[in-house]
Parts: C-alpha cells; sequence; structure tokens
C-alpha cells in the first residue's frame, strides 16, 4: 500500500503463502534461469525466503533489507547473509541491547568482511562491536525526538478481574510448575496472553463465564456492570471527564484482537456512546471501509460537532488518519511490544503539529502487562506472537506481583489509589 500511495511506478510483488502459490508468484517473476526479474521489489518474510534460499541466491540484488522487529530475525540473519548483494540495510526500531551476540551477527550482516569466527568473548569485545556497528549507522533518531511525552498510569484489577486472574494462574499450576526447558505447544505463551487480555477487560478472556454481565435486562444496568468489570475503564471515565472540562480532544488507542469484530473497540465505543453520549466521538477500524474512516475523521476535525473521543485499533493506525488539535493520547491496552504502540502512532498524522503530545499509558501494576513494559524499557522486547515467547521469559512475566494477589489487600488499596492515580495524571497534563 505504500509503495503505490509513494511510488506507484515501482512493481511490487509479495512473496507469501505455502509452497504452490509461491511457485505461482516465482515463475512469472523470475525467468526461467533465475538471473533476472520482473519486478523492482519483492517484499518477504525472512523465514519465506530462506524456504527458497536456492531461489534467492541465483539473483544479485542491488540490496536486501531487512526490518529488524522481532527477535527471532537475529537468528536468521546468518542466513540471509547467503543472498549475493553489495549493499545491506538493517531497519531498527529501537538501538540494540548489551548482548554480545546480537551485535555480533549485526555487524556480521552488514559488514561482507566479517567473519563469525568466535573470536568476542569478554566485555572489551562488545565495546569493539560497538563501535563497529556505529560505523554502519546511516541514519539515527535521537530519543529526544519523539513528538510523544509519554507517562504511565497505573490501573487496578476489579474484584472481577482479580478473581479471573487468580483463577487462570491456579488452573493452569501443572504447567508454570513444569520443570520443562521448552514450551513446544505454547502454552505459557497462551498463558501469558489470557492474563493481558485479562487486564484490559474479563470479557475479553474466552474461559470467562459473561453470562453474569450479559442476563440482564435493564440495558443500563448491564454497561454499568460491565464498566465495573475493568478498573481501566472506571479510571478511563475519570480521565474522559477531565479531557471534556478542559475542551480537550483525545484519541484512545487499544488492541486489535484478531480477524472480524474487535471486542474491545465494541466495548469501549458501548462505553464512550454510553458515558458520553453518541455525538461525542468517533471510531475507526481497520476494517473499515476508507470512505467510511474519511468520514469519521471529518466529522471528528469538525470542532462544530462536538466530538472529543477519536477511538482507534492499533492495525488502523495509517499515513491516511490525518486528525486536527489532537492535545492528549490515551493507550488502553499495550501491545506485548510495547514499541508497536509508538510505532503506530506515529503513523498518523496531526495537525498543527505541536512540539510534544502527551500520552497517557493505562497498565495494571503487579501483573505480567506491567512486567512487559518494565521488561522493554530494559532493553528485552517480546515477540508479538505469543508462541514465540521463550519460556524462561514467561516465567518472568507469569511470577510478577504473585505474592500481591490477595483478595483482600487489593481490594483495600485499589480504590484510594486510583483517586490519587487520577489526580496525579491531570496534574501531569496541566503542567
Amino acid at each position: 500500500a505504500e509503495f503505490k500511495r509513494f511510488a506507484p511506478s515501482i512493481k511490487v510483488v509479495v512473496y507469501d503463502g505455502g509452497k504452490d502459490m509461491r511457485k505461482s508468484i516465482k515463475d512469472p517473476t523470475f525467468n526461467t534461469n533465475g538471473s533476472s526479474m520482473m519486478s523492482h521489489v519483492i517484499l518477504a518474510r525472512p523465514d519465506v525466503i530462506l524456504e527458497d534460499i536456492e531461489t534467492a541466491r541465483s539473483v544479485t540484488w542491488e540490496a536486501v533489507i531487512v526490518d529488524y522487529c522481532q527477535n527471532s530475525v537475529l537468528r536468521l540473519l546468518k542466513q540471509l547473509k547467503q543472498l549475493p548483494t553489495d549493499c545491506r540495510i538493517v531497519l531498527l526500531s529501537s538501538p540494540p541491547k548489551d548482548n554480545l551476540l546480537e551485535y555480533k551477527n549485526l555487524v556480521a550482516f552488514l559488514n561482507s568482511k566479517e567473519d563469525d569466527n568466535g573470536d568476542h568473548a569478554d566485555n572489551n569485545a562488545l565495546v569493539i562491536l560497538k563501535a563497529r556497528f556505529k560505523c554502519h549507522i546511516a541514519y539515527e533518531r535521537k530519543a529526544d525526538s519523539s513528538n510523544y511525552l509519554e507517562y504511565w498510569v497505573p490501573t487496578y484489577l476489579s474484584q472481577v478481574q482479580l478473581q479471573l486472574y487468580s483463577s487462570i494462574l491456579l488452573s493452569n499450576s501443572s504447567v508454570l510448575q513444569s520443570q520443562v526447558a521448552t514450551d513446544s505447544v505454547g502454552a505459557l505463551g497462551r498463558i501469558v496472553l489470557c492474563l493481558w487480555k485479562c487486564c484490559d477487560h474479563p470479557c475479553l478472556v474466552d474461559e470467562f463465564q459473561h453470562d453474569s454481565l450479559a442476563n440482564i435486562a435493564d440495558e443500563t444496568e448491564s454497561i454499568d456492570k460491565r464498566m465495573r468489570a475493568s478498573g481501566k475503564l472506571l479510571l478511563l471515565e475519570k480521565m474522559l471527564r477531565e479531557f471534556r472540562n478542559m475542551k480537550s480532544r483525545i484519541i484512545v488507542l487499544f488492541q486489535s484482537d484478531g480477524p472480524g469484530e474487535n471486542k474491545m473497540g465494541k466495548i469501549l465505543e458501548e462505553f464512550v456512546r454510553h458515558r458520553f453520549g453518541p455525538d461525542s466521538y468517533e471510531r475507526v477500524q481497520n476494517c473499515s471501509a476508507y470512505s467510511k474512516k474519511q468520514a469519521a475523521m471529518s466529522m471528528f476535525n469538525d470542532r462544530t460537532r462536538g466530538r472529543f473521543v477519536f477511538l482507534i485499533e492499533n492495525r488502523a493506525c495509517h499515513s491516511s488518519i490525518k486528525l486536527s488539535s489532537i492535545d492528549a493520547v490515551i493507550i488502553y491496552g499495550s501491545d506485548l511490544n510495547p514499541l508497536n504502540d509508538l510505532k503506530a502512532l506515529g503513523k498518523i498524522k496531526i495537525e498543527p503539529e505541536t512540539e510534544h503530545v502527551k500520552i497517557f499509558r493505562l497498565y495494571t501494576p503487579f501483573t505480567v502487562e506491567e512486567k512487559g513494559l518494565v521488561l522493554t524499557k530494559q532493553g528485552t522486547v517480546i515477540d508479538c506472537k505469543s508462541q514465540d515467547i521463550v519460556p524462561s521469559l514467561s516465567h518472568r512475566l507469569l511470577s510478577w506481583g504473585y505474592h500481591f494477589f490477595s483478595v483482600e489487600s487489593m481490594c483495600s488499596i485499589k480504590i484510594t489509589l486510583q483517586v490519587k492515580v487520577l489526580k496525579q495524571a491531570c496534574f501531569v497534563w496541566m503542567k
């Protein structure tokens, strides 16, 4: 889509799918001996290219560009070096960790003369590799160059969430106590993902019994009960009321939860409509038609319409989304890799451009969500695919804050702390 928008004359082929599909793409794309191509750019995942490495090696590439977006790419750099080219480029969203192996692989990939000889083994070697890597940097975005100023705002689990979170841990106790070094079936990853969803709203968890929240005749009472089931929704209501009183305009970013109807988006839209009225917001979904997205933007950007909340899921963020007069962003729930949230927001065009747009990232203390944020800040990035989370990392996430899971203690402190957090958030905002 981006090539069509900015360089429509470039012929692009997306190389993906099963063997038969790739063969149907490969035959017209490469000629009979594979030495020349009918397209200018091939877009493909590293693992797909490596499955057909013999064909890929038959072409002398003008450039090989690797999007270093997941930890799994690190393991494939040595194999990708087989692609013949005089120009190798790696795109990084953040600086590499202080990891000898990571710097070694990156330098070896970028420098065709660098051999993986295993001689680097001490702290001095890491300094040397960092210096060599720095020589390859073509463009570096400084940390303070971001247009966003981010604040983490804690939101505590509701009674329903607390019970569900504890239940998930208890029901999977045998898996959690396992000493197996590998997680071939992805059980630990699924538990992490389940708990992560619980932090946003219990209704997102498949194992949750929805009957207690749905089977209420009165619609208002039903919506109230669903709102009280999430600590984040309770705090979000208070924050939006404060922002509305200050005549501020807000983006609320939330996570996509799979194909089809977005459950979290539906819950948020129902909540905002019920609490602030149908004319208070606009919502853009990834699956919405372009005309519908344009209509939503026009309604929101027309300040006479009174819209002050713009609901958007992370997958719907695109350069075609242009919003005017945004005062703050609320990230309702973080991605497994929180850097992806900032990357998604970076695609949106906000006019007029201001020096800094404040971000309030809601997160749940003593849970996998908080630990994920802490690990990312420390340089450990979690792959977005839950099955890619290694067992050691899963256990670090799952064990975080378990000793705080006392129903009595949590219930006694959470309301008081939420009021303090709201006051703090509003104070930060008014500064």
